[in-house]
């Protein structure tokens, strides 16, 4: 029993390829996309809209009364790719920057892959 219990420790604390004392620098939202990918694949209408009307517009919408908005303020909205576009920074700092303060979504949520896909439409110019 002592030499699996022994075993397994020594097993669970192999070294990995980083040098002891180093750890691997973990993806954060401010990490720049895996691969660069401005084609049509990076659009509002395959990035853009489906992020806004998912993790934005519950909240950013402009049909929503003052009082379903969460706290959002009234004629901030991301319901189109103009709105979308003139909002740009405030979208990278409260959205993809995790040091921004009052991170967007407030309650979390978009996936390590939506945001690397919201970041390279960002990075991309955000075209149409």
């Amino acid at each position: 029993m002592r030499y699996w219990l022994s075993t397994l420790l020594l097993w669970g604390c192999a070294e990995t390829d980083a040098p002891r004392g180093v750890e691997e620098p973990a993806r954060s939202r401010t990490s720049p996309p895996l691969v660069m990918d401005c084609s049509e694949s990076h659009t509002w209408a395959t990035v853009g809209a489906p992020f806004m009307l998912t993790w934005c517009t519950p909240c950013h919408g402009p049909a929503l009364a003052e009082e379903d908005r969460q706290g959002a303020p009234m004629g901030l909205d991301f319901d189109t790719h103009a709105k979308t576009v003139a909002m740009q920074a405030r979208i990278q700092a409260r959205v993809l920057d995790s040091a921004g303060a009052s991170p967007m979504p407030p309650m979390g949520g978009p996936s390590d892959a939506e945001l690397e896909a919201l970041q390279a439409w960002l990075d991309c110019g955000m075209p149409e």
